[in-house]
């Protein structure tokens, strides 16, 4: 049995954001799995260290460094793993999102459903959308397109007089695009402040606009309609990761001297994509048509029959703008349901194959394995590794 560690966490608790709550979520069951971690919320450690007469409050710190922080623990002795991305400090071992992955995962979200206009709505000097902002335009320029983003200031919220500039400055960046466009914006509240300027063009959300929120918080992304997707960048991994770190560290491990950049879980689709941007009409159809009905047998001739047009047409077609068969775009989106579901525990395999549309779960082994390399099970165990 190891021995017994009071961990400091100093995670800025009092603040109502999403990534704070999700960090010492995951720090708390690292802590519940592992008996000898007792935790303590304590926003200044370094208050309490420098007041220690002998021996010392903490084993070890998880928070977001602070120059000062960083001093008085060095002075003492004390190992910390910092969960602040933009940390002043880069002298102590920092685990956090990889926000590279991040934007190209939201390019390969809206390349999927079609879209070949894209935007970025980034904050000035903020260095996680720039690193975003970055990865995004060039996956975008990889599948052969472009890329367009608006720059807002970190204060537009402040005052009327700025946030006015703010919007008509969004306003006229919007009217540049030819519409269809997806757009990524990486600030949760912004996104809905996005959705009202649309509104106020007099464009829908999704088919003028498809919109893909930075942060999966359910205040924002859930109501009103339409309901926002976005990525879940799964703040609670970067919580336990950070805390199996810092156990290794107390262990004697010679801590990393680059950060810890983990992967995002994934993107979580709602309304506010549930579109496929394609030029053509027919194939457009042809798609809502399919994603309505993955539950139910599909095969060409009667997604053709129900969009009016021949098995033939609609092939030709759909391989001229899609580059890939009916058959195959059906697999992928039941493919693209099927691991959606298997996410949650209550849903049997068996359940999810046949909610997938599936004919069996022997089917969808099949089509995983030779999809994605792994069986569904596979899938799920990787999936509840990450979270």
């Amino acid at each position: 049995m190891p021995p017994q560690r009071t961990i400091a966490i100093a995670m800025e608790l009092n603040l109502p954001f999403q990534w704070h709550y999700g960090i010492y979520t995951g720090v708390q069951q690292y802590a519940h799995r592992h008996k000898h971690w007792h935790c303590v919320i304590d926003e200044f450690p370094q208050y309490h260290m420098n007041r220690a007469r002998g021996a010392q409050p903490y084993d070890g710190i998880i928070a977001r460094v602070t120059r000062s922080l960083a001093s008085s623990a060095t002075r003492h002795d004390i190992p910390v793993v910092n969960v602040w991305s933009t940390s002043p400090v880069r002298s102590v071992p920092t685990v956090n999102i990889d926000f590279a992955e991040c934007g190209r995962l939201c390019v390969e979200h809206l390349l999927e459903r079609g879209f070949r206009r894209f935007g970025f709505i980034m904050r000035e000097h903020h260095p996680n959308d720039l690193v975003e902002n970055s990865a995004f335009q060039q996956r975008v320029e990889e599948a052969g397109f472009s890329s367009s983003s608006v720059m807002v200031d970190n204060g537009d919220l402040v005052d009327a007089k700025t946030w006015g500039r703010t919007q008509d400055k969004i306003l006229e960046w919007l009217q540049s695009f030819e519409r269809p466009v997806g757009i990524f914006v990486p600030q949760g509240n912004f996104s809905r402040h996005i959705v009202h300027l649309c509104d106020n063009l007099g464009w829908h959300v999704p088919l003028d606009v498809a919109i893909i929120c930075g942060e999966n918080d359910p205040i924002f992304c859930e109501s009103p309609a339409p309901s926002l997707t976005a990525i879940e960048r799964n703040f609670a991994n970067v919580g336990y990761e950070a805390a199996r770190l810092l156990d290794r560290i107390l262990d004697g491990e010679e801590p990393p001297t680059e950060p810890t950049s983990l992967p995002p879980r994934g993107i979580v689709p709602r309304n506010s994509t549930d579109f496929f941007a394609v030029e053509d009409a027919l194939v457009g159809d042809a798609l809502r048509f399919m994603n309505a009905n993955l539950r139910k047998p599909l095969d060409v001739q009667l997604i053709a029959s129900a969009i009016a047009t021949s098995p033939r047409t609609l092939q030709r077609r759909f391989k001229q703008c899609m580059d890939r068969s009916v058959a195959a775009e059906v697999r992928r989106l039941r493919v693209e349901l099927a691991k959606r579901m298997l996410v949650d525990l209550d849903n049997p395999i068996t359940q999810v194959a046949r909610d997938s549309g599936f004919d069996s779960a022997i089917r969808m082994h099949e089509v995983f394995k030779r999809e994605l390399g792994v069986s569904p099970s596979e899938f799920r165990k990787q999936q509840l590794q990450s979270s």
